[in-house]
């Protein structure tokens, strides 16, 4: 890639950073529900793909 602005403009950047890093990621609302999450989670903690949007973000919190 010849710039990272270019880079950018495909959304490869987007992808490469969110969708394919090796971080877990996780969008939710104010009142904790998940919106998003990336593949990182189903990798990382064995969740199922989408089996965690719509539930609370609390869920993923092994009990103290």
């Amino acid at each position: 890639m010849k710039s990272l602005s270019a880079y950018v403009k495909k959304g490869l950047f987007y992808k490469s950073v969110v969708e394919d890093g090796s971080d877990i990621i996780f969008i939710v609302n104010y009142e904790g529900t998940i919106l998003y999450h990336n593949r990182s989670v189903k990798e990382t903690l064995g969740y199922k793909a989408s089996g965690l949007v719509g539930k609370n973000f609390l869920i993923t919190y092994p009990p103290t």
